[in-house]
């Protein structure tokens, strides 16, 4: 049959589409993904997935056109100008995800009391302010904390941040049998020209620590920005 060979990449590709599929959903489900993360995921991984089977597309196409010409080869040329068009779109994201950018300066676009809001390909959350203040009520499920901007190019670009979180005596422990810390830091990837997010939820009773909580951002030795929130009990 002249499309058995298309037919048989076409079955493969969708089999592993498939089987991509139901990973990345029980995965993000036993994870407590969001939904747009959950979608964002299964586009990634679904276009790795054709991608991969590209190789097999040329060679088969290849075969199908000496033996049986152009007409009949369509189906499996087509299949493999689709896997180039898919590679260029992985290229553009892996371009996206990696090239480094060059910071100019930062500026802080708000503060005070956010709420969650969903996130970007899985990765960057977002947030929303719901009131502009440096005075917190401790409470389960408060979060509070700055929105930032990278200045410089590329849009786009990944800068290194470092993100400290200064915390009141007798400071915060991350566990019930943990011992208290009066610092954290963590490094992130931040964007330039796109919103980036320095937060603190109080998820345990144990966070709830009054007095003055300090945000840092630095970048290498520099510090680019400080805030300070007073929380309060109840």
């Amino acid at each position: 049959m002249p499309n058995s060979r298309s037919g048989v990449a076409s079955l493969l590709i969708a089999i592993i589409d498939a089987a991509l599929f139901v990973a990345v959903w029980v995965l993000g489900f036993l994870q407590h993904y969001s939904v747009v993360r959950l979608s964002m995921t299964f586009f990634v991984t679904g276009i790795i997935g054709s991608v991969a089977l590209l190789p097999l597309a040329f060679v088969l196409s290849g075969i199908s056109l000496l033996k049986k010409g152009v007409s009949r080869s369509f189906p499996l040329i087509a299949l493999a100008i689709e896997g180039c068009v898919l590679t260029i779109i992985v290229g553009v994201l892996v371009w996206w995800f990696t090239v480094p950018g060059n910071l100019s300066d930062l500026s802080v676009s708000g503060h005070g009391r956010y709420c969650y809001t969903g996130d970007i390909f899985g990765q960057e959350p977002l947030y929303r302010c719901v009131e502009k203040t440096d005075t917190i009520e401790a409470h389960l499920g408060e979060t509070f904390g700055l929105a930032y901007t990278l200045n410089g190019g590329p849009d786009g670009g990944n800068v290194t941040v470092e993100q400290i979180w200064l915390y009141p005596p007798p400071g915060v422990r991350e566990s019930p049998n943990s011992p208290n810390q009066l610092q954290v830091s963590r490094n992130t990837q931040s964007r330039i020209g796109l919103s980036s997010f320095m937060m603190y939820t109080f998820d345990h009773d144990w966070e709830l620590v009054p007095g003055t909580w300090t945000f840092q951002i630095w970048v290498g030795q520099e510090k680019l920005v400080q805030r300070s929130f007073v929380v309060v009990l109840r």
